[in-house]
């Protein structure tokens, strides 16, 4: 479904991402784990299209992607949350996410003038989309507040319904579980659980929180000095000494 194959970027001559390749199938669960500049977060941005690589391909849906903007790229069907919340803080919580949907009739000048009935029965159909997912989310009972007094962890679930109002086939998911208490934590992986078996959505999670990763990922690649230093079974690349020594002097 995603691949980043042979993805090489440098800034100043510092190497960043050295030779990565990390694929995602239909419907996977992959995680992604590494020290903090291991090149996790400039892969990402590359498979988003914020950053141009200097090297290598992106492929979605079959398709090289690696021109593509981040717009465009989302609109395929590939979505993305950030680390950092980045959540509209002064519309309310429903606002957040009808924002977040593509809409296309309402945004043509003719259309306003000459299909106004259209316009309002796919505003009507936005609006129910994201209330369904805010109840999904149990978001529903904030739905009306202004999304800047949300918690951390509220805020993240905000995040993945933004990328859900896409009708994404692929989530990309930046740390979702930091500044989260352990019951949003357990919320959260449920609902990442129950949107990969009900709607096949594959999701790319990067996450320090590494039994969260062997609980939900399927696949785990581990990140260190902008190389793929294993991929594998999460249980037995955790176990791997190598990947120990790399992600905490030894111990895991």
């Amino acid at each position: 479904m995603l691949a980043l194959n042979h993805i090489h970027k440098s800034f100043g001559g510092f190497h960043v991402l050295d030779d990565v390749s990390i694929h995602i199938p239909p419907g996977g669960l992959v995680g992604v784990a590494g020290t903090n500049g291991a090149g996790k977060s400039t892969m990402f941005a590359v498979a988003c299209g914020q950053i141009a690589p200097g090297a290598g391909t992106v492929h979605f849906l079959g398709e090289d992607i690696t021109q593509l903007p981040p717009r465009k790229r989302a609109m395929k069907g590939l979505g993305r949350t950030f680390q950092i919340p980045k959540e509209f803080g002064s519309l309310t919580v429903l606002e957040n996410l009808l924002v977040a949907s593509p809409r296309a009739t309402g945004e043509s000048l003719y259309s306003v003038y000459f299909h106004p009935r259209a316009i309002r029965r796919e505003e009507r159909q936005i609006r129910e989309r994201a209330e369904e997912v805010l109840e999904f989310l149990n978001l529903a009972h904030v739905a009306g507040k202004l999304a800047a007094g949300l918690s951390g962890g509220q805020k993240k679930l905000l995040e993945l319904g933004r990328a859900l109002l896409l009708s994404p086939s692929c989530i990309l998911l930046d740390e979702p579980f930091a500044g989260v208490n352990p019951v949003l934590i357990e919320q959260l992986s449920e609902r990442i659980l129950q949107l990969n078996k009900e709607r096949n959505i594959a999701f790319m999670i990067i996450e320090h929180h590494l039994e969260a990763l062997r609980t939900l990922s399927n696949d785990l690649y581990i990140m260190d000095q902008g190389r793929v230093i294993a991929h594998g079974d999460p249980s037995a690349v955790l176990d791997n000494p190598a990947v120990q020594e790399a992600y905490m002097g030894g111990i895991v």
